[in-house]
């Protein structure tokens, strides 16, 4: 997730962080998460898929 302008306040793992423009973080697999955006915001979402080779 990357708070490209704005802010917003993402939840996930039991704890809470505020996002300003320009940072971002990541979230394990299957991780349940909530985004509140506390100003007009703009966010980018990338999901990476890996293969497996089982």
């Amino acid at each position: 997730m990357h708070c490209i302008s704005g802010t917003i306040e993402f939840t996930a793992m039991g704890a809470s962080k505020t996002l300003s423009a320009g940072q971002l973080l990541y979230l394990l697999p299957n991780e349940m998460h909530s985004l509140l955006a506390l100003t007009d915001a703009v966010v980018l979402l990338t999901i990476v898929f890996i293969e497996s080779n089982d």
